[in-house]
């Protein structure tokens, strides 16, 4: 199995977020974000040509993110998991995809810190690997059959601009 850590794109600032006293949860991408991403998706197209199986936290950004990337992969099943909301419940997530083919290309759009750290969880830190994930960024980790704690090969992290670029972007 081939896991896609996909981190949400640019969304509403937290701050003037919660100004309006709603929840986290509902907080959405900004139109930029949207833009970028969906530019990102092309570049994204060039590495990985097929995604069998898109799995997004429930929260607002994170579907959006989910949603775009559905666009560039339409034949993609989709599904929310409360497992991928911010503290990542990995186990839950083993559970699930347990239940697939050994041998698809799963994205899994999330959040940060949770999506560094399920590269931690699932692969040895490696050479290129990074710390943290920016925005609209994606890893990818390959297993030789199903995820497992520690027993995946960690084989490339994209920024947001690095798949704009691959996608055909000028800007940066």
């Amino acid at each position: 199995m081939n896991l896609l850590f996909v981190r949400h794109a640019i969304a509403e600032e937290r701050d003037v977020w919660h100004q309006t006293r709603r929840s986290d949860r509902e907080r959405p991408l900004v139109e930029r974000g949207r833009t970028r991403w969906r530019t990102g998706v092309k570049g994204l197209q060039t590495l990985i040509p097929e995604i069998q199986l898109i799995v997004s936290s429930p929260l607002t950004r994170a579907r959006e993110t989910a949603t775009i990337l559905l666009e560039g992969y339409p034949g993609a099943h989709y599904t929310e998991q409360e497992c991928l909301a911010p503290g990542s419940n990995w186990s839950a997530l083993i559970k699930f995809l347990s239940q697939r083919q050994a041998d698809e290309v799963v994205a899994l759009v999330g959040h940060e810190p949770d999506m560094s750290g399920g590269l931690r969880y699932f692969a040895s830190p490696q050479a290129g690997m990074p710390d943290w994930f920016k925005k609209a960024a994606v890893a990818s980790i390959q297993f030789d059959g199903y995820p497992k704690k520690g027993t995946g090969d960690f084989k490339w992290y994209h920024t947001a601009k690095e798949l704009r670029l691959r996608g055909g972007s000028q800007e940066d």
